[in-house]
């Protein structure tokens, strides 16, 4: 989808933020990441920072430890949102998992033009 906006692709950046700082280490994380696309950004912390930066975005992350649930013990269950945040930091629109690819990218397209448009 990246490879669709063309020349304005290099204006997005792509942050995963990991839930589960005890197996996803840096290395880790990178690892995953480049399977998909060379150049986005893993993110992981603390267990109180990560758990302040999912509410902060009303998010849910849980273990199985925590939970009532027939999962395997230690699995992390989380929310599966992408959100969609401008330079300066502000939330602009957040998506189910299952989202359209045409409705992501028609709206990225939008909110990159009028990025482009206020500068």
């Amino acid at each position: 989808m990246l490879d669709q906006l063309g020349d304005r692709s290099d204006q997005v950046r792509v942050v995963f933020v990991s839930v589960d700082p005890e197996r996803d280490t840096p290395e880790v994380l990178q690892r995953y990441l480049d399977a998909f696309r060379p150049g986005m950004i893993g993110l992981t912390g603390d267990l109180a920072t990560l758990k302040e930066t999912v509410e902060g975005y009303a998010a849910f992350s849980s273990t199985t430890h925590d939970l009532h649930t027939d999962l395997e013990p230690g699995v992390v269950v989380h929310s599966t949102r992408l959100f969609v945040i401008d330079a300066d930091g502000r939330l602009r629109a957040n998506y189910a998992f299952d989202v359209d690819r045409q409705d992501l990218l028609d709206d990225l397209s939008g909110l990159l033009g009028a990025t482009a448009g206020s500068s």
